[in-house]
């Protein structure tokens, strides 16, 4: 059993060597590079390097650009991609939005036991802090976040690059095989899940020589000698599943990791890598033909989160949960999405995503004295969670606390600058107080972060007919509809503005036409 694995990177001269050259990145890297940096915003690069050099350190190093590099002081090395990607922009954000917390560093000292440093390289030099692992990850430190932030790279470039890597050249019999059985073609799956919030990236393995992994968040391995018996029968129904199967995938001599609620199956087989896959909903529903590999891979699951001594998954009926939870918001079936969300929570009570995903839920149903109460809970065990922040605002607006809803919808933007969302239900929060020009520049920026978002088109509309302009106020309605032709609201506010402008034809279709949404 092993909980990661790293590629070969030199040793500790190596680490060090690296750890300089990195250091003494200026403007001309930069620019070389093409990462962008403004006075806002300084730090293209950063490092967090924790532990103790010479013994058991590791440093993260990421790029504005996405790349990443996650070295250690024994010689392991693993290189970002992937998934690694999405989460860079956050860390580099995270790091701008902490510049009162970092100083000119002066030196690079070797780390004390238990610390981390973290080093924000700026076109003027270097900035530094460092706290320890304990504050850091106990949201007792002003950069916790930034730890936290890290750590989301630090999981996904660890699969990417070692956990993903192995099984795939496994898959591709880059490591060779012996002892296949006659009786079968499939010689090892692969099956990842594109993750949410609360159950990042859960990926198993099996092999019909009785290998099988799990990953989520942390890797783990087992030799055929180690498998309790549950887990083996179950890694061994799954091969006999993928084989059954066969005809039903497509050969593939690419990987992308599969979308967000998406399950992909990559099987390993005499004459190549086949794959398939579907969303959660379709194959949990059984009508999917590849419902049953998708029930043999959950069984791994199960079989894995009880074996003994292991680090474990997040258990799969957490995981079906939060995917039905999810599902069902999706098509508004909010019963059915409390119901899951509720589940997720009694078997793991410290899930924040799941309290913030109910709470939204109680919030879209109308009730907002629980939807608060979730998202506060949700807050409470994961202060960095913009999303809950941001909802809590909208459910605070919807209540007409305008004071509340804008402050906590700041509190999502100063998490996540780029949230359009949060800009959206802060702009929100002005109308109610009247302030209609903070109103206008919150609406601009949202569209401004994200062009295709219809909601602050509509809601800037509103402020622009409300202050009287209604030429502008009728071109963002007209956009608003482009992007979403079937909300009845904008056809009424847009009769309205057509109405003061003395336009009673457009006016009554835009009327007739919301009446036939709402009916």
């Amino acid at each position: 059993m092993h909980g990661g694995f790293f590629f070969p990177g030199g040793g500790q001269g190596a680490y060090f060597n690296f750890r300089e050259r990195k250091l003494a990145q200026r403007a001309a890297q930069r620019i070389e590079l093409k990462i962008p940096a403004t006075a806002a915003a300084p730090i293209w690069a950063i490092m967090m390097e924790c532990g103790e050099p010479g013994e058991n350190s590791w440093l993260l190093y990421a790029l504005g650009d996405g790349d990443t590099i996650l070295y250690t002081s024994n010689g392991g090395l693993a290189g970002g991609g992937g998934s690694a990607d999405q989460f860079v922009p956050e860390f580099i954000d995270t790091a701008n939005r902490c510049l009162e917390h970092l100083r000119p560093a002066k030196s690079y000292p070797v780390l004390a036991a238990g610390n981390c440093t973290f080093y924000a390289i700026t076109d003027a030099g270097v900035l530094t802090a460092t706290g320890s692992l304990d504050d850091l990850g106990n949201d007792r430190h002003p950069l916790s976040p930034l730890y936290h932030a890290g750590h989301e790279v630090i999981t996904q470039v660890r699969y990417a690059s070692s956990w993903r890597a192995w099984v795939l050249s496994w898959l591709k019999g880059e490591r060779g095989m012996t002892g296949i059985p006659e009786h079968t073609a499939t010689w090892g799956v692969l099956s990842e899940l594109g993750g949410y919030a609360a159950v990042p990236g859960a990926s198993i393995f099996a092999s019909v020589d009785g290998k099988a992994g799990t990953y989520s968040g942390t890797g783990t391995f087992f030799e055929p000698e180690q498998l309790p018996q549950e887990l083996k029968r179950a890694n061994d129904q799954l091969i006999v599943t993928a084989d059954r199967l066969l005809q039903r995938l497509q050969p593939t001599e690419s990987f992308p990791f599969p979308n967000l609620g998406h399950v992909v199956f990559y099987v390993g087989t005499q004459t190549g890598v086949l794959c398939g896959g579907g969303t959660v909903e379709e194959l949990e529903s059984g009508s999917h033909p590849l419902s049953p590999l998708y029930e043999a891979r959950q069984a791994v699951f199960r079989a894995a989160s009880q074996g003994p001594g292991q680090d474990r998954p997040v258990p799969a009926d957490v995981e079906a949960s939060y995917n039905r939870g999810i599902a069902s918001a999706q098509k508004g079936d909010w019963e059915q999405a409390i119901a899951a969300f509720s589940e997720v929570i009694r078997l793991k009570p410290d899930c924040a995503e799941a309290y913030g995903s109910r709470g939204s839920v109680y919030s879209e149903k109308g009730d907002q004295d629980r939807a608060i109460a979730d998202l506060s809970e949700a807050i409470r065990l994961k202060p960095a969670l913009a999303q809950a922040y941001n909802d809590r605002g909208r459910a605070y607006a919807k209540k007409g606390d305008s004071e509340r809803a804008i402050a906590d919808c700041a509190q999502a933007i100063l998490l996540k600058p780029q949230f359009a969302a949060a800009y959206n239900n802060r702009g929100i929060g002005y109308v109610i107080q009247g302030d209609l020009d903070r109103a206008v520049a919150d609406f601009t920026e949202a569209i401004r972060v994200a062009p295709d978002f219809a909601a602050p088109y509509r809601n800037r509309g509103f402020a622009f007919s409300e202050q009287g302009h209604l030429e502008p106020a009728i071109a963002d309605y007209n956009v608003a509809i482009r992007l979403e032709p079937d909300v009845a609201e904008t056809y009424h506010i847009r009769g309205l503005a057509y109405q003061k402008q003395g336009l009673s034809g457009k006016a009554a279709a835009d009327f007739r036409k919301a009446q036939e949404l709402n009916r």
